[in-house]
């Protein structure tokens, strides 16, 4: 089964054995197990229009005057706070803005100034670049990983032994 997963179901349909195996971005739940792909730096995603957005490299972001897009409740809270920084070094907490579903509604909600968020700089150079929203490279954030993802209890079926010998043989050859 392929499927397009919004972020409710990022991790929920395999933890719910919906899906065999899903690419990720960690942290994941101690019942997962992961295959690294790669490792690249987050950027912070600002309105085009907001004062940082000009700056070439912003700190720990999100700055905390500025809310970051929330998660629906059925997505892990340890994943979204990991990704929001949440809490910061200082012990401070992040304010929260809108709930997004989706990556679209993100996308929209930054480009609106509503709030921001942090993607890996790829994901979001690459695959969604939009109007109305500025990258900017963030000096002390954590890299971002991209990886496969499958339950422990089931690491041993023979679909998902065919997807780690595979993975492994790419990444050893990349």
């Amino acid at each position: 089964m392929s499927a397009d997963l919004d972020f409710r179901d990022h991790m929920t349909t395999l933890a719910q054995q919906q899906v065999d195996i899903a690419f990720v971005r960690p942290p994941v739940t101690d019942d997962m197990e992961l295959h690294h792909l790669a490792t690249e730096p987050p950027v912070a995603c600002l309105a085009a229009d907001h004062p940082l957005a000009s700056l070439p490299q912003l700190n720990l972001a999100p700055p905390s005057d500025i809310p970051v897009v929330d998660m629906p409740d059925q997505v892990p809270r340890l994943w979204w706070d990991f990704w929001a920084v949440d809490p910061r070094s200082d012990g401070s907490r992040v304010r929260y803005g809108p709930v997004v579903t989706d990556m679209e509604s993100l996308l929209h909600t930054v480009a609106t100034g509503e709030a921001m968020c942090s993607l890996p700089s790829a994901a979001a150079r690459e695959y969604f670049p939009r109007p109305g929203i500025s990258y900017i490279k963030v000096a002390d954030l954590t890299p971002s990983t991209s990886a496969l993802a499958w339950l422990r209890l089931r690491r041993s079926e023979s679909t998902i032994r065919a997807v780690r010998h595979a993975a492994r043989e790419v990444t050893m050859r990349g």
